[in-house]
């Protein structure tokens, strides 16, 4: 499906920004074909959008003599106007779809946006504004268009447009021409922040303040703004903090991608940022589910805390743990990691090594560990695979193994951790690259200081505090005990 947006350059509230956000997502997250519609001039800007994969059209609004007209003289913000009616003209710069999905562009795509068969309009789709159970307040940031029935009630639109400007913008307009024929959206794909995070949103949508605003309002708590934005901050700042994260770490993306940096590490480069979180929150949302389903608590991870109520938000205090794993996923292209719990930490591999191959031993003594797998092998194929058993009876099997990286869990007693540490460094060819986590446990410190100590290992990084974590490379395949 196409998705359409529309801008005019505007220079507040970080608007290029906020474009590159939203296309990077829906690249990412989405298979949707992205058309941006520019009512300017080409410029530098045009063509990073072009490189980034969307088709750029530059159109002038189709009646953009009666708004100058209409607003001449009153002092308000015509070139504001002017990109909000641009949604106005889809239907005649769209020729090749049945629908368009049209959105602001200060959304985020969170998942690829499927509609139901009752969603689809005999002239557009809109979902909730203020409130996700108030049908009657629709809001035109996110729309669904039946291009031609559009096309055809396009010249009455205009008529209708040019008589009742004092009504207000394209949304208001929209309510009064098209009164009771608008179709109903869920409002999942058109989600606020101030409604909070929702592991079924589709489409997250800067409704209110931006995020350069949001920035200050976190930062300081005596800011002030426009008093509606004000407003809407205080019904929910939880929520506009975790979507901040969210438009973040895809930002960051957008920005590596424009940068041509294939391995990914310009996501890192920015300290509390959960890296590639934009990518994977919705896969996020399902494994937690079915944690939840199971009824039984979750082991501890580099996502949360041991017996953590699992949450859509990442726990916050663990996010340079994340950081440094998804730096150690990038390292390699095969990993073997001891231990799968509930699946996060293969997620973030998986999602920020988009070349890895992914292998867990684990003993499945959680009921969620192997419908975890199931859903990531659905999302991932054949780059993940699960062996069931004890991690150090498997490992004596191995002869060999095709693995660059190893994950280990220090939390463990001594015999364990000395007898895996072996056994990988056995396996493991030279130069290869293990993660211990949890290193400043007493057993596993001991573990450690004996493999280096045996010449098999050496500390290669000792990542970012306080993330209690070590990458060692392996020296030696000897044996153990010998």
């Amino acid at each position: 499906m196409c998705w359409a947006a529309g801008s005019n350059f505007r220079t507040d509230h970080d608007w290029e920004n906020l474009i590159r956000a939203a296309l990077y997502s829906a690249k990412v997250n989405t298979t949707l074909e992205p058309v941006i519609v520019i009512d300017g001039e080409p410029s530098a800007f045009t063509e990073e959008l072009k490189a980034a994969g969307a088709e750029v059209i530059f159109h002038k609004l189709s009646f953009q003599d009666a708004l100058e007209q209409h607003y001449a003289g009153r002092g308000q913000n015509l070139h504001v106007y002017t990109g909000a009616f641009l949604r106005f003209d889809i239907p005649l710069i769209e020729t090749r779809a049945d629908y368009v999905l049209y959105t602001d562009c200060d959304v985020l795509f969170l998942t690829n946006p499927e509609f139901l068969p009752e969603e689809m309009p005999r002239y557009f789709a809109a979902a909730p504004q203020a409130l996700p159970d108030d049908v009657a307040d629709m809001n035109s940031g996110v729309m669904l268009i039946n291009i031609s029935n559009m096309r055809a009630s396009h010249p009455q639109l205009l008529e209708f447009t040019k008589t009742h400007l004092h009504l207000g913008l394209d949304q208001e307009i929209l309510r009064a021409a098209y009164a009771n024929t608008a179709t109903q959206l869920r409002p999942e794909l058109n989600w606020k922040p101030y409604w909070g995070l929702n592991g079924k949103a589709v489409i997250l949508h800067w409704h209110g303040p931006k995020p350069i605003t949001v920035r200050n309002y976190l930062q300081n708590p005596e800011f002030s703004s426009h008093a509606d934005w004000n407003a809407l901050f205080q019904r929910n700042p939880e929520g506009y903090l975790q979507a901040e994260r969210l438009y973040g770490d895809l930002l960051l993306g957008a920005r590596a991608a424009a940068a041509q940096d294939e391995t990914g590490f310009l996501r890192l480069t920015v300290p509390g940022r959960d890296p590639f979180w934009g990518e994977y929150f919705a896969h996020l949302a399902a494994l937690n589910q079915i944690v939840r389903q199971s009824g039984a608590p979750l082991e501890r991870s580099i996502f949360f805390e041991h017996q953590m109520e699992p949450s859509l938000a990442p726990r916050f205090e663990l996010v340079e743990k994340r950081r440094n794993f998804a730096f150690f996923a990038m390292l390699g292209t095969a990993m073997l990691e001891l231990g799968f719990n509930a699946g996060h930490s293969a997620l973030l591999a998986l999602t920020a090594n988009k070349n890895l191959s992914y292998v867990a031993i684990d003993p499945l003594a959680h009921p969620y560990a192997r419908p975890c797998f199931d859903y990531l092998r659905s999302v991932f194929g054949n780059r993940i695979k699960l062996i069931a058993g004890d991690p150090k009876t498997i490992l004596e099997q191995f002869s060999t193994s095709g693995f660059d990286l190893a994950s280990i869990d220090g939390a463990h007693d001594f015999p364990t951790l000395q007898s895996e540490l072996a056994e990988l460094c056995r396996i493991l060819p030279p130069a290869s690259t293990i993660l211990l986590n949890e290193a400043s446990h007493p057993p596993a410190r001991a573990a450690l200081l004996g493999a280096i100590a045996a010449k098999r290992l050496k500390i290669f990084a000792t990542p970012l505090p306080p993330a209690d974590q070590i990458f060692l490379e392996v020296t030696s395949c000897l044996p153990p005990g010998r």
